[in-house]
């Protein structure tokens, strides 16, 4: 004990005043959460959904949108061999501030939501993608200057009877700052599962649509330093953004960098787009697109929707293999010699079966397809590389992503063929054992119905014995 006190005051003494002021925003400084992109997935079991939720919130009224038969749209889409489309909503604003124009869509927002910038991708016929891109205004935009602004002090936490563990003041700090970010995405998630609850938001785990942040910084520039660069714990740090081989950046988007949050499992899949304010864009013409340079980033950025929406795909392809993997292996791992065989369970997991067979099967079947053509596939898709060279060579983000999905639809037929196969196996060996047992009831019953009459005949002549007698005498 005395020596974590001694290592409490130290850390508290001299470490802990040098990483609260390391680890918060430089003096100037300002990080902004400007917008935040989440994408959802509309099935053949879900596409329902989306038509539903025009309807709730009026959209498919004439003349209250940029596409006002776009539900009829979109069905179109879908219905035929080698469907794809695109569809822009435009600009939704808060159902009680004035349109700008008399087809601009309205609907509740939630609070500190400015407007959401909306679009349809049919990248092929059984799947329709909804991309939202929720503009902050700047009071939420600046929410994390709160948790940075926040000071820590290290404190002991028992792990176990022989373990003590000191939680620092960084750690403390970049949870802080990781909930916030959390918050402001569940904002926008909870509206999308509100109004538009598609494949992400309905998964068992909860809503784990994808979503992407765009964090503007008023003054940081050098976004390629390491963690090891840092003699002390960096600010840049709680937001997970020190430098590492897994950023991507597109000479289209100039001095902006991408990066995605290693995936968990039963955890969204996240982005980040980032780069300071004054430098991105800064080989692009966005004089047209808003007033302030703010405002011009953000109009630029509407259509980073398709590649939001690619990345989405691999994200939802990722689901289905996972999916159907713990629904073979829970077939697998039925005991089939158990006479008290759990049906509900098989139900549950013929339900699955079925499930996959609605919605992943169409979707591998139709992403082969989608990936054949390199040209459509990249088509509107911004070319990520990856910031540094690798033997001499670039890598591409899309590339990647297109043999992850060609990889992925094979997989799925591929599995779906060997879950059919052992559900219909398990159901031959359960139904014959069901038979079976049916057979040697009835037979049990056969037999207990005989010795049934036999004891009735035997009462009957008991009952009857006294009158019979009688009967006799009398004769």
């Amino acid at each position: 004990m005395d020596n974590i006190q001694s290592s409490l005051d130290y850390h508290h003494t001299k470490k802990d005043p040098q990483d609260n002021l390391s680890t918060s925003l430089p003096d100037g400084e300002s990080v902004r959460v400007s917008a935040i992109w989440v994408i959802d997935a509309f099935t053949p079991s879900l596409i329902n959904n989306l038509s539903e939720g025009a309807r709730k919130l009026g959209w498919t009224e004439n003349g209250t949108s940029l596409n006002p038969d776009f539900v009829e749209k979109i069905n179109d889409m879908r219905l035929g061999s080698s469907a794809g489309g695109w569809l822009n909503l435009g600009y939704i604003i808060s159902s009680d501030k004035k349109r700008f124009t008399p087809h601009q869509l309205q609907a509740p927002l939630p609070e500190g939501i400015s407007a959401i910038c909306a679009s349809v991708l049919q990248p092929f016929p059984c799947t329709t993608l909804l991309c939202c891109k929720f503009i902050l205004e700047d009071e939420l935009a600046s929410s994390l200057k709160q948790p940075y602004s926040e000071h820590f002090t290290t404190y002991a936490e028992q792990v176990d009877p022989h373990l003590v563990r000191l939680i620092s003041v960084a750690q403390q700090k970049h949870q802080a700052v990781s909930v916030m970010r959390d918050y402001l995405r569940s904002l926008c998630t909870s509206w999308m599962n509100e109004y538009f609850p598609g494949h992400f938001s309905l998964g068992e785990a909860g809503s784990l649509a994808p979503t992407c942040e765009l964090l503007l910084f008023n003054q940081e520039k050098d976004f390629l330093r390491t963690k090891a660069s840092f003699s002390e714990p960096h600010f840049l740090e709680m937001l997970n953004l020190e430098y590492r081989h897994d950023r991507w950046k597109a000479e289209s988007l100039s001095n902006f960098f991408l990066k995605f949050e290693p995936k968990k499992p039963k955890h969204p899949a996240k982005a980040t787009l980032y780069g300071n304010i004054e430098e991105v864009l800064d080989k692009s013409d966005i004089e047209a697109f808003g007033e302030d340079r703010k405002d011009k980033i953000l109009g630029y950025l509407d259509d980073l929707d398709q590649s939001l929406c690619t990345w989405a795909l691999a994200v939802m392809a990722d689901d289905f293999v996972a999916d159907m993997g713990r629904t073979r292996d829970q077939y697998g791992s039925l005991d089939i010699d158990n006479e008290l065989l759990n049906l509900e369970e098989i139900r549950s997991l013929d339900k699955n079966l079925v499930n996959f067979q609605r919605n992943a099967i169409p979707f591998a079947l139709d992403l082969k397809n989608y990936c054949q053509d390199e040209n459509y596939f990249m088509h509107n898709v911004y070319r990520f590389h990856s910031v540094e060279k690798w033997r001499g060579e670039y890598s591409f983000l899309f590339q990647i992503i297109k043999q992850r999905l060609e990889d992925a639809a094979s997989h799925i037929l591929i599995t779906e063929k060997q879950i059919s196969a052992i559900a219909s196996r398990t159901s031959n060996i359960i139904t014959a054992g069901s038979n079976e047992r049916l057979a040697h009831s009835n037979a049990r019953s056969q037999k207990m119905m005989l010795w049934l009459t036999v004891a009735i005949f035997l009462l009957t002549l008991i009952m009857g014995y006294e009158q019979i007698i009688k009967f006799i005498s009398n004769s």
